[in-house]
């Protein structure tokens, strides 16, 4: 775990003057940028296949020849680690006429068998075998396996580039978070729970919610609001990503007596949140759980895929792991999905009418200022 205490003493100097981590100034943006179609069709070709994405935990490839298949804008990929536990990503289509050479979610399996002509790749992209091969002249198993995709593997978590990159350059993707990721300790964490649901809402909109805290007094007044000393928060960009930290009530009191002999504890005192640009957000809220949002452009403007998973540390024990779940699905039932996505959807019915003025992001608003400005750029920088 990353040392907390240099990051609570900026909570604290903020409890006291009641001013938080904010941006230069008030960010206006057109009220179109959630429900104008050609808009969404850029940003998803941009941020989605020509940069980096988040694409699942080193812990959901358990071992060699295991394999998970994802969707990435319309491209069906496979993960798969190879008989040496080397961790690849491939176009999930058979090299003969395109068919995915598997279905299944995820599994173990040494060789992939197409369903539709029965052509054989193995674990590692290999082409292994043409069923009545003679009839294809010129087609070999050198120049005929399984089309790559770039990956990288760092910190517990898998990243793939679907176009424009043969390789992924992971460490400057992170752009110096790194360092607080390197001692998160994830790679060790097992995904205890995953849920995946559609809403239909535009996932830019869905996105915001996580990015500031100014909403939990009002939206969150039975939940979140109750936990966390309003209007404070500590920001940190790295790169395209942040980092922001919330102030729990146990922050209130923790520098009472001076300087405390044990650093503050997540959960109690502290939640943690970090930003990974451009869809996924991971919220640490207890020492041995983490949760994970992963939001995906689903097929039109006002659709989105959302994947919540579940992290726990190795050292949960069995009672722990029942109240992890417990607390898990609390988070997900009655604050991320009646609070966070209902109200999401009932600004996205006066969003997706058009005709609207700009909208405004505040100086309390960093983080979701910086996520916009990164939207803008990454979609302007590939026409």
């Amino acid at each position: 775990m990353i040392d907390l205490m240099p990051l609570a003493r900026r909570l604290d100097a903020q409890i006291h003057s009641k001013v938080p981590d904010t941006a230069d100034d008030v960010m206006t943006v057109p009220g179109d940028i959630y429900n104008d179609a050609d808009r969404f069709e850029r940003a998803r070709t941009a941020l989605f296949r020509r940069y980096p994405v988040f694409a699942g935990w080193s812990s959901e490839l358990d071992g060699p020849n295991a394999f998970r298949t994802i969707e990435i804008d319309g491209v069906g990929i496979i993960l798969t680690r190879d008989k040496a536990g080397q961790l690849r990503a491939f176009r999930n289509a058979c090299r003969h006429r395109g068919m995915p050479i598997t279905t299944e979610s995820s599994g173990c399996a040494s060789r992939f068998v197409c369903p539709f002509h029965g052509w054989t790749f193995g674990s590692d992209g290999s082409l292994i075998g043409v069923n009545q091969g003679g009839y294809f002249p010129g087609v070999t198993k050198e120049t005929h396996g399984l089309l790559p995709i770039a990956t990288a593997e760092k910190h517990g978590m898998i990243f793939v580039q679907v176009e424009g990159a043969e390789t992924i350059d992971i460490d400057a993707h992170l752009s110096g978070l790194s360092e607080d990721l390197a001692q998160m300790g994830w790679d060790k964490w097992q995904v205890a729970r995953r849920t995946e649901h559609t809403i239909d809402v535009n996932w830019k909109l869905l996105a915001d919610g996580f990015c500031e805290g100014y909403h939990f007094t009002f939206l969150h007044s039975n939940t979140l609001g109750a936990m966390v000393i309003p209007y404070v928060h500590v920001v940190d960009h790295y790169g395209r990503h942040t980092r922001e930290l919330f102030a729990n009530q146990g922050m209130a009191t923790y520098f009472a007596e001076g300087t405390p002999e044990k650093p503050p504890v997540l959960g109690p005192d502290i939640a943690l949140v970090y930003l990974i640009c451009p869809n996924l957000i991971i919220m640490g809220v207890d020492e041995t759980f983490w949760y994970a949002v992963a939001l995906w452009p689903g097929d039109n403007v006002g659709q989105t895929r959302v994947e919540y998973s579940v992290l726990l540390a190795p050292s949960v024990t069995e009672d722990q792991h029942h109240h992890c779940l417990e607390h898990a699905r609390f988070f997900w039932e009655q604050v991320i999905q009646a609070e966070d996505f209902t109200n999401a959807m009932t600004m996205w019915r006066t969003l997706k009418g058009g005709r609207l003025f700009p909208l405004h992001f505040g100086k309390n608003e960093a983080p979701l200022q910086h996520w916009h400005k990164q939207y803008m750029e990454m979609a302007d920088a590939v026409g």
